[in-house]
Parts: structure tokens; sequence; C-alpha cells
């Protein structure tokens, strides 16, 4: 992320992300202590999601020997799974028989686990500072007993039998209670990311945080309060691209502007209207945008004659370095710029306070998607063409 005033050169390298599927590299390890638990049968999962158990959601499997389970694996990035226990070792099918499970947080290392008791409350990481930060993350923004019991007590008081007004206060009260306990819990997701800009979880606070009460405005600059590794990772660029599409909703009609290219010709957005264009916001000084650009090369070679277009708007200041970097990178589609960088008309147009930032427009002028980069632009240009 480019933030303005300030140039961060961070190169987002998608390559990292992909898993290879011919590599035996393992980064972590797992070693699962339950006690008093002696069944030679027992089993343990490790599932991605809880909604499914099959070949997708199931990550890996171990059976108990010598006191312990034992799971190797390999990851690229942090990532929530599901800890499922089965004590009897009937079996993911036999629900009913499942003693429970443990959320937690993989990463690389070797991660111990011990469960203390049957209830699945004591549970002990050690090895994992992630896990720890969790913990952590978990206590700060919890909301407080009192703020439930309000409401367990207005929802006992509705299936009474009470008056047609007393009945509609009480929903109305019911109503103000959880707005309430929304806003308090985003004032303790925010407060926790100030404070942590380091912290993965900060990232988990973001996606957490009510967008009902919250806007762009208000979640970009928590965004860019985060560590440059958090904001550049593939879990940060998620985060950042579910709040910036809030504002691409279908169907809101792209606002027309008109800049010179480098020849002095005078091009217009509306120019584009019957084809597919890619609204990039850049500049020469800016590592992220550089980095991303032969990732549009590769998208414009091949979606062009199918109706694929960029128009690219340059947040440069001097027109040398625009024109050099077009050149260097062999940047073939339409270039435009008033060199006034981040005041550039068309950038305050479309709220442009970092960059690179761009916009997705359909045939019809509309905003389809804001902010796809790399194979997320590749997969939604293959099924728009294709």
């Amino acid at each position: 992320m480019m933030i303005k005033k300030s140039i961060v050169f961070v190169f987002t390298l998608l390559t990292l992300w992909s898993c290879n599927k011919n590599s035996n590299d393992e980064n972590y390890s797992l070693t699962i202590k339950i006690s008093d638990l002696n069944n030679p049968n027992a089993k343990v999962y490790l599932l991605n999601s809880l909604m499914k158990f099959n070949a997708q959601t199931i990550m890996d499997s171990a059976s108990l020997k010598n006191d312990q389970f034992n799971i190797k694996g390999k990851i690229t990035e942090p990532k929530q799974v599901f800890l499922l226990i089965d004590k009897e070792g009937n079996g993911l099918k036999k629900l009913k028989s499942l003693s429970g499970f443990v959320i937690m947080y993989l990463e690389e290392g070797d991660i111990n686990v011990n469960i203390k008791d049957d209830t699945l409350r004591n549970v002990v990481i050690t090895g994992s500072k992630l896990n720890t930060e969790y913990k952590k993350f978990i206590e700060e923004t919890a909301t407080p007993p009192m703020h439930h019991k309000e409401s367990i007590q207005i929802i006992k008081a509705l299936k009474e039998d009470v008056s047609p007004e007393k009945r509609k206060y009480l929903k109305q009260e019911k109503l103000n209670l959880t707005n309430r306990n929304i806003k308090y819990k985003d004032s303790l997701l925010i407060r926790y990311i100030k404070e942590n800009p380091e912290s993965f979880f900060s990232l988990k606070a973001l996606a957490d945080l009510d967008r009902k009460n919250l806007d762009e405005k208000t979640l970009t600059p928590l965004f860019e309060s985060l560590s440059t590794k958090l904001r550049t990772s593939k879990n940060g660029l998620e985060v950042l691209e579910n709040i910036t599409k809030e504002r691409a909703e279908k169907g809101v009609l792209a606002q027309d502007f008109s800049q010179s290219d480098e020849n002095g010709n005078l091009i217009k957005l509306s120019d584009y209207r019957g084809k597919y264009v890619l609204l990039d916001f850049w500049a020469s000084w800016c590592g992220p945008c550089r980095a991303e650009n032969p990732n549009l090369v590769k998208a414009y070679k091949k979606f062009h004659d199918k109706g694929f277009e960029i128009l690219a708007v340059s947040l440069d200041t001097k027109r040398k370095a625009w024109i050099k970097a077009i050149k260097e990178e062999n940047l073939s589609w339409k270039h435009v710029s008033d060199l006034k960088g981040f005041e550039n008309e068309a950038a305050v147009l479309y709220d442009v306070n970092s960059i690179p930032k761009s916009v997705l427009i359909d045939p019809n002028g509309k905003i389809i998607a804001i902010n796809l980069r790399g194979y997320r632009l590749k997969e939604k240009l293959e099924q728009i063409f294709e």
C-alpha cells in the first residue's frame, strides 16, 4: 500500500502464496496431548471449517501414538483451524460421539496443545506466539457478561404475557440494546487495532467491525495504520478488498472525466463505453504500483482483443519520470495525467488516498469491482471473457 505523503516500497509476492503440490517441505508440527486418554482408537482431525466435513475441509488427522497425536504439514500464511477431538474413534460421521473441538491458529514452528479436561475449556497452547496473541485478542475484545445478561432479561420478558404496548416497548429496547452492544464491540475492536498495529488479529478485528455503522472513510485509515507486513500479506489484501468493494456496488455509474495523455490528446473515460475498462491509479515512484504492472501487461495482452482496456491515471508530478516509467515497462495502453500528484482531478473524483488503486468498469459505464490485483484480476477477467 502506498500512502499519501509517505512512500512505502512493498513488492507483493503473489507467487509465495501459492502452494507447491510437489513440495514436501514441512514447516509446522502439531503435538496434541489429552489428559487421561488411553483409547488406542482415538483420533484427532484438523479442519478448515466446521460447516462441512469432506476432503476439502479435512486438512489432516492423526491416531493416538505414545500417548499423543502428531500432525505435520506446510502453510504459507497463518491460518485459523479447528482441532476436532474423537475420543472414541467412531469417525466424523457420528458427530454425537465427538467430544468437541479447539479453535486455534497454525503458524510455522513446533506447536504443543495440552488438553487437561473433557470440557475443552482448559486448553494450553505453547510454542506459538500467534495463539498467545489470539488469547489476548479474545480477552481484550470480549463483550462484558452484563451486556448478555441484559439481552437475556429482555428476551425472557418478551416470552411473557404482556400488553401490546409493553411488547412494542420491549422490542424497541431489544433493538436499542443490540445497537449499543454492536457499537461497544466495535469500540473494543478499534482500540485493539490502534494498540496492536503489528498483530495478525488486528486484521481479524478489521474484518469483524460492523459495516453498517462504519464506512470506508473510517476503515481505510485503520487499515493503513497497520504494519507494512500485515497490509501486504494475502490476508491483508483480502481485508482491504472487502473494505473497498462495498463502495463498488453493482449498478453505480462511474463518474466521467477527461485528461490529457502524454502527447497532449484529451482522453475521456466515457470514450471506453462498450468495453470493459480498468481505471488504474498509479505513479512512477510507487513501488507497489510498479510491482503490479507486469500483471496488468499479461492481462492486457490476453484480454485486449476480447474487449478489455486499461486507462492509467498517473499521480506523478514530473512528466519526465512518468513517460520514462511507461516506456521502461512497456505499458501499451492509454495514459493520462494532470501532473498534480494526489490532487489529480480524477484521483480526487474517485477519492484516491493511496495507490495502487483500480476500478473495473463494465461496457455500460458501471463499476463492478475495486482493487482487483494479480490473480484476482485474472480470475475476474476469465469469468467475464471465457
